[in-house]
Order: C-alpha cells, then structure tokens, then sequence
C-alpha cells in the first residue's frame, strides 16, 4: 500500500483542509499519515518510507531539518504543494518572496485553488477547495438563531469595509464569529481608518461572538443563520473553504461573486452572490424576509457539495495528475 505523509501546517484552516485530504486519500486505497509541521522530523521520513509528500502552501520548507533532508533526497518522493492561498502573499507566509524561490528549486508538483496562480510553477494543475461533509454533520431543517453571520478575520480593507457598512445597517443582527485578537485587532483599523465613529465602535464591539473550536460547532452555526457571508479577500477567481463549509453545514451562503462560482454552482439555486454592496444589502433584505427560501438554496447546496465537491473528489483527481505526471 503507497504511503503518503500529509504535513498539516500552523494554520486552522489549512490544516482543515490537509486532515480532510489525508482522510480521502485512505479512502482511496492509500496510507495516508499526518505531521504537523513544527513536530516533523527527518527521521519520520526515513523510518516510514513515505513515497509521497503533500504539503499546504510551503509546508516542509517551515521546517529546517526536513529541507535540508529533501535537499539531499528529493529524487525520493514525489513532492506535491497544495496552495489556497496567494503564494507570493503574506497569506502564505511569503510577502518577500524567499519561500517561491526555494520551492522552485524543487520543481515539485504544484495544485492551485486559484487558476491565476497556474503560470508561477512548472508542473502545476488547478484543483479548487472541497470539504469532508461528515466532519460537519450537518442538521437540517433547524430553526434560525442567528440573522447575518460572518466566519471568519475581519481584516484587510474589503473586508472592514463590508462588514463597518452592514452594521451600520443591521446593527446586532450581525454576528462575528473569530479569534478574539483577530475581531479586535479588525475592529481598531475601522476605527482608526474612519470606517467606525467611537460610537459606534463600541456597538460593534458586541457583534463578536467568540471563536469557533470544531467543524460540528461551525455546523451548527451555519445551518442556523438566515444569512452566512463571505467575503474573499485574496486571489483573482476562487472558491475559498467557508464556501464548501457552509454548504456541507446545510447552510444558506451569500458569497461574492466569482467566476469559478457561476462555473461550479447553480446561483439561486445552489448559493447566492453578490457584486458590490448595493447588491449585498438588497439580498440580505430579501433573504432575511424569505427564510424559507433560503434554506430551500442550502438544501440544494448540500446536495451539489456532498455528491461532487468532497476531499475524496480532490483526491482522486490529485492522484490520477500525479500517477501520470
């Protein structure tokens, strides 16, 4: 049976994203293994005779030891990257562009969430996001708790923007859910940058709801809001995870739009989209009125997302380029 070692990175979300691809990849008929990447030794490497490595974004190259061990023994493996992130971004950990240049070297096998990103390595194939609906446990038909939920950093200019707009709108009818750092650090640039008053800084302050430790709990909040909100904040065309989360939770998703969206899901049907805030606030109006609608959207998102955008989907896909490549 091969053996895969799957390095789980110091992020949450990509080590969500690596623990469901290790899962699909055994469903597969393959060994998959998980390492964290500040406990990885090359000992690991040695003794269990990996024959394939997969990494989040830089993945081994955080880790001294196992760099330069792969230096020395790369002909040894096959060495895939799984980038969901912008790989010459801080998002990546690479805002000066070291990491890009010793990957290179490497010339491994490179999958990206985001078609813009293709051109940046030798051997890449694109391979959006998918998710592990068990993971979520989805309950449907729950009654709503919540009015206009965000999941999620409220950092980076798009994002402050929206949500200091919503809530000045919709006042304690939204919901935060984030690290407490994250929500407040977030919430000083709005002050700062003008977005929020004093006042109403203050008022935002309680829009925070705390942080969101398992898939199951993310479940539950999901499929009990009227409205989940996305809000993409890198990347030129792609699907982040909260997408495929939010679906697989039996969630109704108001996401903004993109091109690989309306490629990959039914809008209206499957999800729904938003262009500027004009069209933000108009839908949240709807939807917030049509709640039965709604929830009709995320029975069918649940549907498309279980049947064709699983980790195994990926997986499979992933190992049928490699085995070829």
């Amino acid at each position: 049976m091969p053996k895969i070692l799957v390095i789980l990175p110091i992020s949450i979300a990509g080590s969500l994203i690596m623990k469901g691809l290790a899962h699909a990849f055994n469903s597969c008929g393959y060994l998959a293994v998980t390492k964290d990447i500040r406990e990885l030794k090359a000992n690991d490497l040695e003794e269990l005779e990996f024959s394939t490595i997969v990494n989040y974004d830089y993945g081994f190259l955080h880790n001294e030891q196992i760099t330069k061990y792969l230096q020395k023994n790369k002909k040894q493996y096959k060495i895939i990257h799984y980038f969901a992130d912008d790989p010459k971004s801080k998002y990546a950990n690479d805002e000066d562009g070291k990491l890009y240049k010793e990957l290179v070297k490497f010339n491994p096998y490179v999958f990206v969430w985001d078609k813009t990103y293709l051109n940046l390595f030798k051997k890449s194939k694109y391979l959006p996001l998918g998710v592990d609906p068990a993971a979520y446990e989805a309950e449907l038909f729950q009654k709503s708790l919540y009015d206009i939920t965000f999941v999620g950093r409220p950092l980076g200019a798009k994002r402050q923007k929206i949500l200091s707009t919503l809530f000045k709108i919709y006042g304690a009818k939204l919901k935060i859910f984030s690290y407490e750092k994250h929500f407040y650090n977030g919430a000083e640039e709005m002050l700062k940058n003008g977005l929020l008053t004093q006042a109403e800084y203050e008022g935002f302050k309680r829009t925070f709801c705390g942080f969101v430790q398992t898939e199951k709990e993310l479940a539950k909040i999901y499929s009990r809001s009227k409205v989940n909100l996305n809000i993409t904040i890198q990347g030129e065309d792609n699907m982040n995870y909260r997408v495929f989360e939010v679906l697989a939770s039996a969630g109704f998703l108001l996401t903004d739009n993109q091109k690989c969206i309306q490629e990959t899901f039914d809008i209206g049907k499957d999800l729904e989209t938003y262009v500027n805030e004009l069209e933000l606030v108009d839908k949240i109006d709807f939807y917030l009125k049509n709640v039965e609608i709604g929830q009709r959207i995320a029975l069918q998102g649940f549907d498309k997302v279980v049947n064709h955008h699983t980790f195994i989907d990926r997986a499979r896909s992933l190992l049928a380029l490699v085995e070829h490549l």
